[in-house]
């Protein structure tokens, strides 16, 4: 059992109410953690997402910090401009060993921007090095190598509120063809 941020010396966080649930990148077989580190993903009203040790340490260890988990990293970090409100639950998938994570954002009211879909790749994410933007998409262009030419027309868009579903590839392959990835 553990909180976060640390309570007591913490009572309050800038965290803001939660509208989305937790997911996670926990698979156990028979009891052993088979995709590390174990992380539970916190979206945030506060427009920061969130990767939890999920572990955390024990009430009874004995440490100065029982009852209390790490932050294994946020995007975008502390020092970068919060995005907008992330109302939707995150999506967890793993691909060929690569791991990914799927959550939109509300609009940003800080600049008004629209709201943004993400594809983050957390291979290499630390706290101090953010996850990297597989891609995104704001409703008016689609930032990364998926479309190298003739990028489809795309509506704009506001919030993103609901869920994603990631479905591999190869498992509607059969039934809807085809050769960019996505499942339409």
């Amino acid at each position: 059992v553990w909180t976060y941020p640390e309570s007591p010396r913490y009572p309050f966080s800038n965290l803001g109410p939660f509208r989305g649930s937790v997911a996670t990148n926990i698979k156990v077989n028979k009891g052993t953690w088979t995709s590390g580190p174990p992380a539970i993903f916190v979206p945030t009203t506060q427009g920061r997402m969130f990767a939890l040790n999920a572990k955390g340490t024990p009430l009874n260890s004995g440490s100065p910090q029982a009852g209390t988990t790490a932050e294994l990293w946020q995007f975008p970090l502390k020092t970068k401009p919060q995005l907008g409100e992330i109302w939707t639950t995150p999506t967890y998938a793993e691909f060929n060993g690569t791991q990914y994570l799927y959550f939109g954002t509300r609009i940003n009211p800080v600049d008004d921007s629209n709201g943004i879909f993400f594809c983050l790749n957390l291979t290499n994410a630390t706290p101090i090095v953010p996850p990297a933007v597989k891609w995104f998409y704001n409703g008016g262009n689609l930032s990364s190598s998926v479309f190298p030419t003739n990028p489809p027309v795309f509506v704009g868009t506001s919030d993103f509120l609901s869920s994603p579903a990631v479905v591999p590839q190869h498992v509607v392959n059969g039934a809807y063809p085809s050769t960019n990835g996505f499942v339409y």
